[in-house]
């Protein structure tokens, strides 16, 4: 393999770059003209945005064989270190993805918000009750029996994005699910709250929903301290089938 040159590489010496700088470990068919760039992150705005190195010592590989081969290349810096870790990134030339997506369309592949209600098999899926623009679940993974989510049947990321009409129907099912809860099972109090984005625990990121809790007077027990397990009286389809009935009623009166 041969490829046009020199290039500039951008390098940082280190234990794994050493013997490719000192030419211990030669690239064959590339005259390379390093560039010593310490840290190796500061090369990166230099190579991206300035276009001042052909390549930076993480991708030369692959950049020597698209290159080779005269096919087209965008090279992101993607690297992993023990306090750094970026995600790989994959480019699909075949995929027809000309723009980024539209955070409000439905994802068809991944979204249970959005997958569970298309499937019509809400006793399978848990969906205890529908609404024009909105529907209430059982959570699969419950922090306490009777644990509901309300979420609306568009695809989107956040409270923002919603319509006016997406919100207050948000907030009356909410209600109707307080009402439902304290019929069926009497708490003594409820949580309830949104989760936008992981660091505020979100387990579904871009589908927004409202989770509603109820809550009992010692049920942070030694089993949830000590074992991280939370124990229920109840399987969740006899849940389900127990709120069924009495959202049914709420939503009649």
């Amino acid at each position: 393999m041969t490829a046009k040159g020199p290039l500039k590489i951008a390098i940082a010496t280190s234990g794994h770059t050493a013997a490719l700088k000192n030419g211990t470990v030669p690239i064959q068919g590339v005259e390379a003209n390093f560039v010593e760039v310490v840290p190796i992150i500061a090369a990166f705005r230099r190579m991206v945005r300035d276009v001042e190195f052909d390549v930076c010592e993480l991708a030369p590989t692959t950049y020597l064989i698209a290159r080779a081969r005269g096919a087209p290349y965008i090279a992101l810096p993607i690297f992993v270190m023990r306090r750094f870790h970026h995600g790989g990134f994959v480019v699909r030339p075949d995929a027809d993805i000309t723009a980024p997506k539209d955070p409000t369309e439905p994802s068809g592949k991944g979204c249970i918000f959005c997958d569970f209600p298309a499937e019509n098999e809400d006793e399978k899926n848990l969906i205890v009750h529908r609404g024009e623009r909105a529907y209430v679940i059982l959570n699969g993974y419950p922090y306490n029996n009777g644990h509901l989510m309300v979420v609306p049947n568009r695809h989107i990321p956040s409270l923002a994005a919603a319509t006016s009409e997406e919100l207050c129907e948000l907030i009356e099912l909410t209600r109707r699910a307080e009402l439902a809860l304290i019929e069926a099972y009497s708490p003594h109090g409820m949580n309830m709250g949104i989760n936008l984005g992981k660091p505020a625990g979100a387990g579904i990121l871009d589908h927004v929903h409202m989770h509603v809790v109820p809550r009992w007077n010692g049920d942070t027990n030694f089993m949830t301290v000590v074992g991280r397990t939370r124990v229920l009286p109840e399987e969740l389809p006899d849940t389900a089938a127990k709120l069924r009935p009495v959202f049914a009623r709420i939503a009649s009166r």
